[in-house]
């Protein structure tokens, strides 16, 4: 009897802040969501504080918006929104680094990283964030 050995495989999905050459900025991620094939309770849900405003079509996508708020006397404050509700946002760089962080602890291995829309947005955006902020992405080794 042999036994067979699963590759890990793991599927993600992003909200960002727009699409692939919108206003000519790269999009950001504002939320990164990701599920074990095998074992549906390994999960990653972080939501990001992007550093660009969301268009509005990204907006209407996902619900969310970034919104200032001042109080008499104070120089306004940046807020995350997720449907008109105020969310607490990752540092970029530090919300890229969790997701890394989250594939070494669970996985001993290189791990499959499968989207939908893979090639055309979510692999590219995934890559462009991960160099826009220098997070060293060298253990991720295949996306599909």
């Amino acid at each position: 009897m042999s036994s067979r050995r699963h590759v890990p495989i793991v599927f993600f999905d992003l909200e960002t802040t727009g699409l692939v050459g919108d206003g000519g900025d790269i999009p950001e991620i504002i939320n990164l969501g990701a599920v074990d094939c095998y074992d549906k309770n390994l999960t990653y849900d972080v939501i990001y504080h992007p550093e660009i405003d969301i268009t509005p079509g990204a907006s209407r996508v996902n619900g969310f918006t970034k919104r200032y708020y001042t109080r008499s006397g104070f120089i306004g404050t940046e807020y995350l929104c997720l449907h008109g509700r105020i969310v607490n946002g990752m540092d970029m760089k530090k919300g890229l680094e969790s997701f890394l962080d989250w594939l070494d602890n669970e996985y001993n291995e290189p791990v499959l990283l499968v989207s939908h829309n893979c090639f055309k947005f979510d692999a590219k955006v995934l890559l462009l964030n991960f160099i826009q902020y220098g997070v060293k992405y060298s253990r991720v080794k295949r996306l599909i």
